[in-house]
């Protein structure tokens, strides 16, 4: 056997044209995968965000439910009667036949309107609840 024979040294008998081709594929497809796990990462990511924001929303959604579970077990009064829309009056009159009839006509107005309900102590109040999309709007602009 001949150690030196040109068939034990593979890299002698390639040519140079399909080195270059070979090389120039190799590195096409090793760019294509770098761009595909950048891709994937892109992806994972956005997943990664969707998720927080699912699990923002159900966070939400229980705090909701709590509330009006809350609110529920509380007895609540009877809701007050819309107050009774004010009569509305004719055009006005004459200045000389209201200076005559003005004290009856302005009691009687006085009288047809019934005070606006004051809040009950004790009662339900505003709610504010916090809401998970606007949590970090307005902190920085101060």
């Amino acid at each position: 056997m001949a150690s030196d024979s040109k068939n034990d040294r593979p890299g002698e008998h390639v040519p140079a044209a399909y080195a270059e081709k070979a090389m120039s594929s190799l590195l096409r497809l090793h760019d294509e995968l770098v761009e595909e796990k950048e891709r994937r990462i892109d992806l994972y990511r956005r997943l990664m965000d969707r998720e927080q924001q699912l699990a923002e929303l159900r966070a939400y959604v229980q705090l909701l439910e709590a509330e009006a579970s809350r609110q529920a077990s509380v007895p609540r009064l009877p809701a007050p009667e819309a107050p009774a829309s004010p009569r509305r009056l004719e055009a006005p009159a004459p200045v000389r036949a209201l200076a005559d009839e003005a004290p009856a006509e302005v009691a009687e107005a006085a009288d047809s309107r019934e005070p606006e309900p004051a809040p009950v102590p004790g009662g339900p109040a505003p709610t504010v609840a916090w809401i998970p999309a606007n949590a970090g709007r307005g902190r920085g602009a101060r």
